[in-house]
């Protein structure tokens, strides 16, 4: 059984296009893994617009995956760093995690908790096929 990597990730604001790419290359370079084996990645859709959305779409070589907030909270109880400041910005208790667990499936779970660098949060799932 082969298991399959979905990255999610949340932006502040003042994130750059480039925190986004720099953080996902650190992240998964920390991991001994490329962007190739990665099978999805998603955000929340109110990030639609951000610089950031379009320069992982160029690091992936994919459309990223935009979710709404509704989506997001569905899988609060799977998540293992619920926020309640995110719930109040985002309507919703973590996007990451969320946006990675999403992509999983039901059967997916957490191999890489949330983790904030250079203003972007990273999570990773992983499911099996």
């Amino acid at each position: 059984m082969a298991a399959r990597l979905w990255l999610g990730f949340g932006l502040s604001e003042a994130a750059l296009a480039e925190d986004a790419a720099g953080a996902i290359t650190q992240l998964l370079d920390g991991m001994g893994l490329t962007p190739a084996q990665i099978a999805g990645a998603a955000t929340i859709d109110r990030r639609a617009g951000h610089p950031a959305v379009g320069r992982v779409e160029a690091l992936f070589g994919y459309a990223v995956t935009l979710l709404p907030a509704e989506r997001l909270e569905r899988e609060t109880s799977r998540l293992r760093n619920p926020s309640e400041a995110i719930y109040r910005l985002m309507g919703c208790h973590g996007v990451a995690e969320a946006a990675a667990l999403a992509q999983a499936g039901e059967t997916g779970g957490l191999l890489v908790e949330k983790r904030l660098v250079r203003r972007v949060t990273l999570a990773i799932a992983q499911s099996f096929d």
